[in-house]
C-alpha cells in the first residue's frame, strides 16, 4: 500500500482493523504516524484536516491506541473553527460517543467538542437518549450530564 493511500482516513480506520485482527504489527505504527500528522494539522488549522478528522471520528476504528488518537482529535477539533456541514455530523459523534458504554477518558475532550458545535437542540438531544442497562444508568446519566452541563 502506498503512502498516499494512508491520507484517506477510511482506508486508516480499514487498515488498523485488519491489523489489529491479523497484523502485522508495523502497520499499526504507519497509521498512528498518519493519525498524529493529522491531529497536528487540525491544530494547526488546516481546513483540509477537518474532513478526513470528521471522517476517522464517525468511522470510530478500534485498536492498540485509537481511543487516545481519537481523544486528541476530539480536542483539537474543540478549538479550531468549523463549518456548519461538519458541525451537524460533530453532533452525531457528541450523541454516538455518549451512548456508548466503558471507559470514560475522554469525558474532557468530548465536552470540548460538544461545546464547539453546540446547537440549542445538542441538550435536548442528549437528554432524549434511552436509557442503557440498569446498572449502567448512573453512570450513563452523569456522562450525558457532564457533556449537556459544557454546552449550557
Amino acid at each position: 500500500m502506498e503512502r498516499s493511500e494512508l491520507a484517506d482516513p477510511v482506508v486508516v480506520a480499514a487498515i488498523a482493523d485488519q491489523v489489529w485482527r491479523n497484523g502485522p504489527w508495523m502497520r499499526l505504527r504507519e497509521v498512528h504516524d498518519v493519525l498524529d500528522e493529522l491531529i497536528g494539522a487540525v491544530r494547526a488549522g488546516d481546513p483540509g484536516a477537518i474532513e478526513p478528522a470528521v471522517v476517522v471520528l464517525e468511522v470510530d476504528p478500534m485498536f492498540h491506541g485509537s481511543g487516545y488518537a481519537k481523544e486528541k482529535l476530539m480536542r483539537a477539533l474543540g478549538q479550531v473553527p468549523i463549518g456548519p456541514g461538519h458541525a451537524e455530523r460533530l453532533r452525531a459523534v457528541v450523541i454516538r460517543r455518549c451512548r456508548v458504554r466503558g471507559p470514560r477518558h475522554e469525558l474532557r475532550a468530548l465536552r470540548s467538542l460538544a461545546r464547539a458545535v453546540a446547537t440549542p437542540g445538542l441538550v435536548t438531544d442528549l437528554r432524549a437518549l434511552p436509557p442503557g442497562p440498569a446498572r449502567d444508568r448512573p453512570a450513563e446519566e452523569a456522562f450525558i450530564d457532564a457533556v449537556a452541563a459544557a454546552v449550557t
